[in-house]
């Protein structure tokens, strides 16, 4: 199918692609399949200024080679040690590879200033310090009982509670994000860009001997 037919309209004209599986599938095109795949996926360079990729919690092979094709990964944590650990673990296999990734971090349902501060300054000091990695504190977002509401009711909480504290922090780390200008301004070719370099990094793990994994130990 063209990428139009399984593109959804969501509010303020963001558009949306249903995650799922196929990224084996993926690695795995002959070089004919490859060219078609690249150029129906240029066709998103044309019809988004920004790309986001969900994906999802883990420290799993594809995640990890995501990861190092981005332009620029915002990682999410919450206060719970094993969020914490499972955060720390993924951070450190991104330091063993050698690869300049430009990380941010959020640091999401937290139940006050503090404790956002507290978490955000603890990580970033803690990757600096053992992993050598500069990780830019970009937020937090408060605990807020809309955002369950709203997942309830099935609309998206910074639409159906505006206001709410969730909502407000959503709007500062975007802000943020775009304020800083944090994307190189350089010729990538956006989503194809990607793409290829996701594909260059199929052997990577052979290459560099770093080998992902969900209980990976914190050090």
């Amino acid at each position: 199918m063209d990428l139009n037919e399984v593109m959804v309209e969501g509010p303020g004209g963001i558009k949306f692609i249903s995650g799922g599986s196929g990224l084996k599938e993926l690695i795995n095109l002959d070089s004919n399949n490859l060219d078609i795949f690249l150029h129906r996926i240029s066709a998103l360079n044309q019809s988004a200024d920004i790309i986001l990729i969900d994906t999802g919690a883990g420290a799993t092979d594809n995640v990890i080679r995501m990861i190092l094709a981005a332009h620029e990964s915002i990682l999410i944590a919450t206060p719970e040690p094993t969020a914490i650990t499972d955060a720390y673990a993924l951070t450190k296999i991104i330091s063993s590879t050698g690869q300049d990734v430009a990380l941010r971090l959020v640091v999401n349902k937290v139940g006050d200033s503090e404790e956002g501060e507290d978490v955000a300054n603890k990580f970033t000091k803690a990757a600096e310090r053992f992993l050598g990695l500069n990780i830019k504190k970009l937020g937090f977002i408060y605990d807020d009982p809309n955002v369950v509401k709203s997942v309830k009711e099935q609309v998206p909480y910074i639409i159906k509670y505006p206001k709410s504290k969730a909502s407000r922090k959503i709007e500062e780390l975007a802000s943020a994000l775009l304020d800083e200008n944090s994307v190189p301004e350089v010729n990538t070719n956006g989503m194809t860009s990607f793409i290829k370099r996701f594909l260059g990094l199929v052997s990577f793990k052979n290459r560099n001997g770093y080998e992902p994994s969900n209980t990976d130990e914190v050090g």
